[in-house]
């Protein structure tokens, strides 16, 4: 007796079916971006939109920069 065909023509590679294991708490390959974190309508969001609505130009022409923050304390 003929097995029957599958559909759209493939054959089964076997008859086992297989599940990869679900572990709840596994760690993450590469981590989320902030986007997937923060949810729809959180105010963060509407700051965000603020800040990169703004001409930050002319603060950036008047910082001299090169001055880090202290690594001690004292």
């Amino acid at each position: 007796m003929k097995e029957p065909t599958p559909p759209h023509g493939k054959k089964k590679r076997h008859n086992q079916v297989t599940f990869k294991p679900y572990v709840q708490n596994q760690a993450w390959l590469l981590p989320p971006t902030l986007e997937e974190l923060i949810p729809e309508g959180h105010l963060v969001r509407l700051v965000n939109d603020a800040i990169e609505g703004m001409d930050l130009e002319p603060i950036l022409n008047t910082y001299e920069g090169g001055v880090a923050a202290p690594t001690t304390l004292g």
